[in-house]
């Protein structure tokens, strides 16, 4: 058995999880929510423990908010090639420098080509989520720049539409094959 946590970082409330993994399954143990507005170290913190996330825990983090989503196609499949060019190919369509950003994607070769779905947040608020989650004692293992992990939760073939519908936004993506 292995406990993993999560927290996810909305606009309109904080969400955290523990699950257990057992032989193959992921079920539910403990899940709890707080209000975004006025976050700070104690509060999440006790929705943390409240949750049974312990102190020195490994936590995977969601933001929702403020995160720049795109998807491009490139005539190129090697996932390597992507990285390096993301800032150039995000960066006019952004109302922030390039340098200020960090960038997360997911890369699926189709014939000669790559199909990218790209996600961008200020670098110096993806500081203040991880200095927020370690002033709290729990350690900020993976930052999820969300909505760029629809395309983890469904088949790889076949269309599919996504909806996440969160307190004040709504985040939707259609994913096919």
């Amino acid at each position: 058995m292995k406990l993993l946590y999560g927290i996810d970082i909305g606009t309109g409330f904080i969400k955290a999880v523990a699950l257990e993994k057992k032989k193959g399954t992921i079920s539910l143990v403990r899940e709890g929510s707080i209000p975004s507005q006025g976050l700070d170290s104690a509060s999440l913190s006790g929705l943390m423990e409240s949750t049974g996330i312990p102190e020195g825990a490994s936590v995977t983090v969601g933001i929702s908010g403020r995160v720049f989503i795109r998807s491009f196609t490139f005539p190129f499949r090697d996932r390597r090639k992507v990285a390096p060019i993301l800032p150039f190919e995000m960066g006019d369509l952004l109302p922030v420098e390039p340098e200020d950003l960090v960038f997360s994607f997911l890369h699926r070769a189709e014939g000669k080509k790559s199909r990218v779905l790209a996600g961008a947040m200020r670098r110096s608020d993806v500081r203040s989520v991880i200095d927020l989650v370690e002033s709290t004692g729990r350690i900020p293992e993976r930052i999820i720049l969300r909505p760029a992990h629809f395309r983890t939760l469904v088949p790889p073939e076949g269309v599919h539409a996504v909806v996440e519908l969160g307190h004040t936004h709504v985040h939707a993506a259609i994913i096919s094959e």
